[in-house]
């Protein structure tokens, strides 16, 4: 059987949790014979060679994701708070998972806790949904002690099974005849008692004090200040146990377990411990805890009555030596082996299969960009060539989708959190000019590529800054089994013969003030026409800024030209049959990154009247389209614009934009009401052949399948490939700076 543990501390391995996870997988192949492998977290990605268990590095989660598929395992354990960034790779390849809880990880203290228990309140520790993804799908929960267990079933309502860690006496075995002459403890952080440590040795200037591991910045000079202490980074247990006579841990958190404190009594080293948590289960009520512990007195009492004798030292490393031999004995790995097993045998791992893909915006409301997505997500899943996690239903899992695309115009561009994983493509559409340079910034880099609906808003993107090479044309497309010259038309109510129509919302970007003007020059009330207007009525996008109150008054006036206004939901086939029962397209827009409406009018086989400007040049051509004038207007602004769909805004540097002359308009639609059905009928032939060439929702799924496949064959993700070239930057930084000091000693 193939084990593979991942954890996230770093090389090399000197914390507890990492020598319990190297321990148990070196015990497990030596004993049992199984294959392990020990995967740590490491900037530059390289771990151990020879090792034995096997070691491995990953820098990120998609280095993660990769090692996984390499090495194949058949059961993953996952330790500390790389559990849930796990969870969701383990899920996608099947592998039964065993979460193992080190510490608070997934049970995180409260503020009060925090406060007491004199930890970093900067600590982020995992969220409410990340815990409740390890802790409700791994396959087993282990935690390390009871202590740990109990309060996991009461604060998250989880059952766990107690494993202790397991232990390898030859790698801390001191001679007995080699005892130290330092108090000794591993307890640089406030948590852990350094304020006791340094208590302790200005009680006791006499007695060498031996200060082990990371210290806290805050207590560097107090420690220099004291003549008797030494401090030394972290080295192996059994050469720290060697120096000492005496080994506290005075902690001021409930230690999940406190493996120094038997690697000691294990020795026969003396030992004192602070009465909470995990170290109660070490120590017992054999008097080697410190019951007031977070008494600077209770502890110099405890320590003045151990250093009173020689007796009184060597009675207290017998108690301690009687107390750690249940915990060397071989029972802890065969009930973690067991555990193994039982979660091997719950499914096979499942590796191959197609890449995944994540859809991250809605697909169910009525946006044109909910619509857009559903589209291609079932596009994609036709094909069979991908494999399409639900972001809406689990974002956790689809996390781990080898490509992530983000189309949703609810969320906040800026704000958008880029997973360390996965290809991610960004799909924003900007109808006023250049992209917002924040927008411009964040592209280039956190994403892989930009898909956008137009050459037009291409051009856009690239004025703000965004790289060419990004930057994918992924139009929108039409269902041609829905919108077709042929079939039902929605009855309306009007008598007359020509209709105009136009699709949208009735706002000053969408042209609506130019078509209601321009109508009224063009038409009175006894010409056999009638402009139909159909907007949404729920559309939160236009929230604030719609014109209404405009349109319901050109529809009440009985002195100019008829006007119909449909309001509300229609579905895709009843649009279709309003475009059918439409004479002409118009829409006078002044900015558009696409215009779906034109495309769907003409793939019904209604020409559009359209200015010859912008996103619609993409589709509309003087064979299948009525032009008018546009003069185009570019301008720098420099200033905020609301962002209607959020309720925020972005700053713009430049607008780019068309005006249509009421007056043109009005000519042109008097042209077009007056020409010949036949001209007509040809352009909307002209038209509806075109769309259907080339702007079907299978072509749309085509071009983006496409921009997928070829992020999938680069390998890395961008932003991934700069941060670790940083990462490497760094650590020839740091390594330089280690060498030149340590040529100063």
């Amino acid at each position: 059987m193939k084990i593979l543990t991942v954890i996230n501390v770093g090389y090399p391995l000197h914390g507890g949790a990492q020598i319990t996870h190297h321990t148990f997988l070196a015990q497990l192949a030596e004993q049992f014979g199984h294959e392990c492998v020990y995967v740590d977290s490491c900037a530059h990605g390289r771990a151990a060679r020879g090792s034995r268990p096997r070691e491995l590095a990953f820098r990120d989660t998609e280095e993660l994701k990769q090692l996984l598929l390499r090495e194949r395992p058949d059961v993953v354990i996952g330790a500390l708070d790389v559990q849930h960034r796990l969870m969701p790779l383990t899920e996608r390849f099947r592998v039964p998972t065993i979460a193992y809880l080190n510490s608070f990880e997934y049970c995180p203290p409260s503020r009060a806790e925090i406060r007491t228990w004199r930890l970093d309140s900067e600590r982020v520790y995992p969220s409410r949904a990340e815990r409740r993804l390890v802790l409700e799908r791994a396959d087993a929960i282990l935690t390390n002690s009871d202590f740990l267990r109990r309060r996991l079933r009461r604060q998250q309502r989880v059952s766990a099974v107690t494993v202790y860690p397991p232990f390898d006496a030859a790698s801390f075995g001191v001679a007995r005849n080699n005892r130290g002459d330092a108090i000794a403890g591993v307890c640089g952080y406030p948590h852990k008692g350094a304020d006791i440590f340094c208590a302790l040795a200005e009680a006791f200037p006499d007695e060498r004090f031996l200060m082990v591991g990371p210290l806290h910045h805050a207590y560097r000079a107090r420690i220099q200040a004291l003549r008797n202490v030494e401090h030394v980074p972290f080295s192996p247990p059994a050469t720290y146990l060697r120096r000492a006579k005496l080994i506290i841990v005075p902690s001021q958190w409930p230690e999940p377990f406190g493996r120094v404190a038997v690697e000691a009594m294990a020795n026969g080293i003396p030992t004192l411990v602070s009465r909470s948590g995990g170290l109660v289960e070490i120590a017992g009520r054999s008097g080697l805890s410190v019951a007031r512990f977070r008494s600077a007195r209770a502890w110099i009492r405890a320590v003045g009555d151990v250093l009173a004798s020689r007796d009184a030292l060597r009675r207290l490393g017998e108690r301690g030596e009687r107390r750690a031999r249940r915990f060397l004995t071989a029972a802890s790995l065969r009930a973690f082996e067991k555990v193994v097993r039982r979660v091997a045998r719950l499914r096979r791992p499942r590796f191959a299969g197609p890449p995944v893909v994540a859809i991250h915006g809605a697909t169910a409301d009525r946006t044109a960009y909910a619509r857009i997505n559903a589209q291609w997500e079932r596009a994609l899943a036709v094909r069979g060539a991908w494999k399409l996690a639900d972001a809406q239903a689990n974002a956790a899992v689809a996390a781990s989708a080898d490509c992530r695309v983000f189309h949703d115009y609810r969320a906040e561009f800026t704000r958008l959190a880029v997973a360390d994983e996965g290809f991610a493509v960004a799909v924003r559409t900007w109808d006023f000019g250049p992209f917002p340079s924040a927008w411009a910034r964040k592209i280039a880099a956190e994403f892989d590529q930009l898909w956008v609906y137009s050459r037009w808003t291409r051009q856009q993107a690239i004025a703000a800054g965004v790289p060419s090479r990004m930057i994918k044309v992924v139009a929108p497309g039409f269902d041609p089994a829905v919108f077709s010259p042929r079939g039902p038309r929605l009855e309306l109510a009007t008598d007359k013969r020509f209709r105009f129509l136009c699709v949208g919302e009735p706002v000053a970007r969408k042209g609506i003030d130019v078509l209601l003007a321009a109508y009224r020059l063009a038409f009175q009330r006894d010409d056999d026409v009638c402009l139909v207007i159909k907007t949404h009525g729920d559309e939160t996008f236009y929230d604030g800024i719609r014109q209404t109150d405009s349109v319901a008054r050109a529809a009440a006036d009985r002195d100019g030209p008829e006007v119909l206004r449909i309001s509300g939901h229609l579905s895709e086939n009843e649009v279709a049959a309003l475009y059918r029962s439409c004479s002409v397209g118009v829409f006078p827009y002044r900015a558009e990154g696409f215009c779906l409406p034109i495309l769907e009018a003409m793939a019904c086989g209604v020409p559009c009247i359209v200015p010859r400007f912008g996103a619609c040049l993409d589709f509309c051509d003087q064979r299948n389209a009525y032009f008018v004038s546009a003069r185009r207007i570019r301008a720098p602004v420099g200033r905020d614009f609301a962002i209607n769909t959020l309720g925020a805004s972005e700053t713009v540097d430049a607008v780019d934009f068309c005006e249509i002359e009421p007056a043109d308009l009005a000519r042109r639609m008097r042209a077009v009401a007056g020409a010949a059905d036949s001209d007509r009928s040809a352009k909307g032939r002209a038209a509806a052949t075109a769309v259907r060439e080339s702007f079907t929702w299978g072509h749309s799924a085509a071009r983006a399948e496409a921009n997928l496949r070829e992020l999938v064959a680069r390998g890395t993700p961008k932003r991934l490939q700069r941060a670790r070239e940083e990462a490497r930057r760094r650590r020839r930084v740091f390594e330089a700076a280690r060498s030149l000091f340590l040529e100063g000693q």
